[in-house]
């Protein structure tokens, strides 16, 4: 199995812990608005990023990697309004930052490859809606992870 593999397998596994039972996977990760709106609550996704060799950090070589977390929930706007999607979206942020903690503890699940994780950041939400009148809120989070390159 290749690094990449270990690692997007570990961080899988390590923010589904991060976020406990009631979320699940969603379909579509690359393409958002591809998947169904109903039933988008809990629902979280990871994306591998650019990489490139990050010379000076150890005597070994390694891979500086970005990764994203996709984070969903899903409202009514006529029934919810402003208040209720901010505090939404400041929920979803939280969950983020509980699933940086929890890779950052675990090394993204892989530590015997894995140097460090950093660079945390959280994209600006975004709502896309559904001709019903069911929108989803997307939350977005990035960070990096510096792995050991063996040859």
């Amino acid at each position: 199995m290749s690094n990449i593999s270990t690692i997007m397998s570990g961080i899988n596994s390590v923010t589904q812990a991060a976020l406990g039972a009631q979320w699940k996977p969603l379909e579509h990760i690359v393409q958002i608005e591809k998947n169904k709106w109903k039933g988008c609550t809990s629902r979280w996704g990871v994306l591998p990023g650019g990489a490139d060799e990050a010379s000076g950090v150890t005597q070994a070589n390694t891979l500086s990697h970005t990764f994203r977390i996709v984070l969903t929930d899903e409202f009514i706007t006529d029934v919810e309004g402003d208040s209720s999607v901010i505090s939404k979206m400041i929920t979803l942020m939280g969950k983020l930052e509980d699933v940086f903690k929890a890779l950052t503890k675990n090394k993204c699940g892989a530590p015997a490859i894995v140097r460090n994780v950093s660079g945390f950041a959280i994209d600006e939400s975004m709502v896309f809606r559904e001709p019903m009148k069911d929108r989803i809120i997307v939350v977005e989070g990035k960070f990096v992870v510096r792995s050991q390159i063996d040859f």
